[in-house]
């Protein structure tokens, strides 16, 4: 898919470019929603990048990437910083919501995250090595007015200051162990 970008800026990366998100109204829009339901309506699918926090998140619950902006009274998925800039997997259903724990991510340092569903539970690797495990994931659909977004919290627009490298997104396939750790090493060696 091709983006739309939003005063994003470009950094040197782990291969290559990275987006070079500074938390000031810069953000990727990825495409319509009812493209990406599948990141949360249980179909099997991951999303693996690679993740460089710029310092204390300026605001509340700023999204790394996101469907909605999800909170109990809406409906969609997201990855954001808490306050105390630990990394939430974060999704709802209008009623019901499931959260994973924090996860600690270092500051001005490349980290790869992976997160991936395969219809029941949600699984989460930083740097090849699995964190967490988000049992009996609420799924949903969302409006399909909303886009996918990078860098901003579409729900409450809090702006994250990162940088963003390498992102994929698999529909259909959740990722293992093994590839997990594959592809971090892959990362690593520049490829």
């Amino acid at each position: 898919h091709d983006g739309t970008l939003s005063g994003v800026g470009s950094t040197s990366g782990v291969v290559g470019k990275a987006m070079d998100f500074t938390g000031n109204s810069d953000y990727a829009e990825l495409g319509e929603i009812g493209e990406f339901n599948f990141l949360h309506d249980g179909t099997s699918h991951a999303v693996s990048f690679w993740l460089y926090r710029d310092g204390g998140q300026a605001s509340s619950e700023p999204a790394v990437i996101g469907t909605q902006g999800a909170s109990s009274s809406y409906v969609g998925t997201d990855l954001w910083f808490d306050t105390s800039n630990n990394l939430y997997y974060y999704t709802a259903n209008g009623g019901s919501s499931s959260t994973s724990s924090a996860i600690a991510i270092p500051d001005q340092t490349w980290t790869h995250v992976i997160y991936t569903g395969d219809g029941t539970d949600v699984m989460i690797y930083v740097n090849g090595v699995l964190t967490d495990t988000v049992s009996s994931v609420v799924t949903s659909s969302s409006n399909s007015s909303y886009k996918l977004t990078l860098g901003k919290n579409p729900r409450n627009g809090a702006d994250a200051d990162v940088k963003i490298d390498e992102l994929y997104i698999f529909k259909g396939k959740a990722i293992t162990d093994a590839e997990a750790l594959s592809i971090y090493n892959a990362g690593l060696a520049g490829n």
